[in-house]
């Protein structure tokens, strides 16, 4: 009995499988399916990102200048925000108004130097020395020259 069995699933097992491989093939279309698309132009990506600020951007070093002589600026080598080493010439004063301030002590200086040589050498001769040499000395004791001339 279980040969018939075995016969009869093994029949059954061809029988389908023949069948199943006679049929015919059908072929099936699958329609395109045609999608809209959006089209926009690409552009630089870095500027949709910009941003300004507005703002004042100031250095971690900063140095102040000043000049010991007042005058007009006449030449500015260096820009903000420029590095400069030492020993550089960062600007330039009009010298005209100091060279006149320098000329004008020095001779203030050498007549009171004259004066004071020829007080001094006519009182030698004279009887009241100390008052002489004392009025002779007023104006070369007080006459300045401004710091950092080269006038001797």
């Amino acid at each position: 009995m279980k040969s018939k069995y075995t016969l009869l699933g093994g029949t059954l097992l061809l029988c389908s499988a023949l069948l199943t491989g006679c049929g015919s093939k059908e072929e099936v279309v699958q329609k395109e399916v045609v999608r809209p698309v959006e089209v926009f132009p690409v552009s630089d990506s870095s500027s949709q990102f910009l941003q300004n600020f507005p703002a004042l951007v100031a250095p971690s070093d900063e140095s102040e200048l000043s000049f010991r002589v007042s005058g007009e600026l006449v030449e500015m080598n260096v820009v903000s925000g420029a590095e400069v080493k030492k020993g550089d010439v960062i600007a330039q004063i009009d010298p005209t108004d100091y060279e006149v301030k320098v000329k004008e002590a020095k001779a203030a200086f050498d007549l009171a130097l004259k004066t004071y040589e020829r007080q001094k050498k006519n009182a030698v001769h004279g009887s009241d020395f100390q008052g002489r040499l004392r009025l002779g000395s007023g104006g070369y004791g007080t006459v300045q020259i401004p710091s950092g001339s080269h006038a001797q």
